[in-house]
């Protein structure tokens, strides 16, 4: 009776257990909170992470994903990567029904296994597994499951529970077991919104994350999402041992192992280099001859094959193959700097246009980029040595203000790359117009600086069909534009770039009975894509600012114009705008316009007044005169 009695509690449990496995499994158990702007959810996802020893490291993943529609398809992630101190143990893909039973099981041997790099990469041992399915019909729940093991703790993946815009979350864990006496740091970001509990040090647990929307303006999605990092004080990286207790520690730890030896030269190179610089007078004269040398003779191929993929190729084999990537290049600058005595400092980054720090706080592998800083007495000079056109002294916006590890043979530091902000990134056009008939000829002159600079440098360089479309594009406010001749100058010294462009647009005057109606700003109207949110949920950014300057020069000929509209002026703490009108008594119309958007951080509360801001200067782009 009593073993019975313990049966039916054990097949009641059984049951229970079941159904709440089940559950997780079911497009119809997602709660509606879950499903508002969500294109897939998380339903259950579990990292697991095993230090074994200080090259010996264990993940587990296992995922759980409701997906809704084609978009939610690619929020999937069913990929994991590889490479020689890496291997895959398990990896499976599971399909569920609506009710959540198991219709569908991929194991290692379905998946695609292909290099997970570009084809401009000359070696590398990184590849990826990955399985692309396509289901019937929506929802459908996915289950994604590995484990792999790897020498490379130098890397602990962070705990990012929500990671991409458009996905929700109903759980999330992430834990570490330590079986070694090393020290294991940790740091929690911006938890106060959400839902997350600590458990331990090393182990936490995510709940009932709502998606959140993309919005226009908002700053980098991980600046305000939760995250939790990770760090070991000693660590295996490719076979290589390393210890440290902060950034200098740090710092010196990847110079003394993946630098040191590195910046060795030829003596003819070294002869041919001072000769190069045998008539500068100022440090950064030479430093400038000698990047553009480099520029000259090199050129960026990717290498990630093991140790390789941190450790720059050795200067003399660069010099001798005339290649390399970002860490080689940059390692043979700073040797070539190095030969007639000017100090440099190899500078790691996070790269691309949306601005990411080097994380001040928190040591640890970061960065995916390398550049060079050259130390000068007045003022410091940076360098792009993957690029082969880009100016001295000039990132851009691929690594512009942003905080990056320098590292010299005195250790690690963390600094700021120059910041290139609101009027510096100046755009002073001045245009000359006539008319005939309706039709408008012009001849413009417009002159980039900084970021609009970076923006249209590169038309030199390309052929006409791409020119004449890019301008067809940039003016698509003119009808039966056609561009009849252009010229390009590129004053790397001054950092600007001068375009000068002869074009017609017919039918650019628009009659109306006896009136003809003249808009006074041809060249560069502002649309700006501010959507309208009634409730926002970001704050937002101006990241960089801009400022544009134009002067437009119309001979009106046999048109007349009797009134002209009031001078606009529109100021606030988002920018300045102003449009300003003189007609001079030899009938020309000069009409001067400037903007300036100004960069700053907001509260989302301030995003109605911004949308306001912006279009009243849409607006006053599009104020028109009448002819007759």
């Amino acid at each position: 009776m009593k073993l019975i009695h313990l049966l039916c509690i054990f097949l009641i449990y059984s049951t229970i257990t079941t159904a709440q496995t089940q559950e997780i499994y079911s497009a119809l158990t997602v709660k509606d909170t879950l499903k508002q702007s969500a294109n897939s959810v998380i339903r259950d996802e579990n990292t697991e992470v095993i230090i074994d020893a200080i090259d010996k490291m264990t993940i587990k993943l296992s995922r759980v994903i409701t997906v809704f529609n084609n978009s939610g398809l690619k929020q999937v992630g069913a990929y994991v990567h590889y490479d020689d101190a890496t291997k895959i143990k398990d990896l499976d893909f599971y399909v569920y029904n609506l009710v959540g039973e198991e219709v569908e099981h991929f194991k290692k041997r379905d998946f695609k296994d292909q290099s997970a790099v570009s084809n401009g990469t000359l070696y590398s041992d990184n590849r990826v597994y990955y399985f692309d399915y396509k289901p019937k019909s929506y929802p459908v729940t996915v289950k994604f499951e590995y484990e792999l093991k790897t020498e490379n703790t130098a890397f602990i993946r962070p705990f990012f529970p929500l990671d991409r815009y458009f996905q929700s979350v109903e759980k999330s864990t992430y834990k570490i077991v330590n079986n070694t006496p090393i020290k294991l740091r940790y740091q929690t970001q911006n938890f106060e919104r959400f839902s997350i509990e600590q458990i331990s040090d090393f182990h936490f647990k995510a709940t009932d994350m709502p998606a959140i929307k993309s919005e226009a303006y908002s700053p980098s999605f991980q600046s305000f999402v939760p995250s939790v990092k990770f760090g070991l004080n000693e660590f295996n990286l490719e076979g290589v041992k390393g210890k440290a207790n902060n950034w200098k520690e740090f710092g010196l730890w990847r110079y003394n192992n993946l630098l040191k030896g590195n910046d060795q030269l030829p003596k003819q190179l070294e002869t041919q280099v001072k000769n190069l610089v045998a008539d500068a007078t100022s440090t950064k004269e030479k430093a400038r001859l000698i990047y553009n040398f480099m520029q000259d003779n090199s050129r960026y191929i990717s290498v990630q094959l093991g140790i390789g993929g941190w450790r720059p190729m050795p200067a003399k084999d660069v010099f001798d193959k005339k290649y390399g990537d970002c860490k080689a290049l940059t390692n043979y600058t700073m040797a070539l700097l190095k030969s007639v005595g000017i100090k440099s400092n190899y500078c790691v980054v996070y790269s691309g246009s949306n601005q990411r720090d080097i994380d001040p706080d928190f040591f640890s592998m970061q960065g995916d980029h390398v550049i060079l800083q050259v130390e000068d007495q007045d003022e410091d000079y940076w360098l792009e040595c993957t690029s082969q056109t880009k100016p001295f002294n000039f990132l851009g916006t691929f690594t512009d203000n942003r905080k990056v590890l320098a590292i010299d043979d005195t250790g690690g530091k963390i600094i700021q790359t120059p910041s290139y902000i609101n009027d510096y990134n100046l755009q002073n056009s001045t245009a000359n117009i006539s008319f005939n008939g309706l039709d408008m000829d012009a001849e413009i002159e417009i002159n980039s600086h900084g970021t609009q600079y970076d923006r249209k440098a590169g038309l030199d360089r390309v052929e006409d069909r791409i020119v004449q479309r890019y301008y067809k594009n940039y003016w698509g406010n003119l009808n039966r534009l056609s561009i009849t001749s252009y010229n390009f100058s590129n004053n790397k010294d001054d950092v600007v770039f001068t375009e000068d462009v002869k074009l017609n647009a017919e039918k650019y005057l628009k009659k109306f009975g006896n009136d003809v109606i003249l808009e006074v700003n041809p060249f560069n109207q502002k649309s700006f894509s501010a959507k309208d949110y009634k409730n926002r949920s970001n704050p937002f950014e101006i990241e960089r600012g801009y400022k544009d300057v134009d002067e437009y020069i119309y001979n009106l000929g046999n048109y007349k114009a009797s009134d002209l509209p009031d001078n606009i002026s529109i100021k606030s703490k988002f920018g300045d705008y102003e449009l300003n009108f003189q007609l001079t008594d030899k009938n020309i119309l000069i009409v001067k316009r400037s903007i300036e958007i100004k960069k700053n951080k907001f509260q989302k509360s301030d995003y109605k007044e911004f949308t306001a801001f912006l279009d009243d200067i849409s607006r006053s782009d599009q104020t028109k005169i009448i002819l007759n």
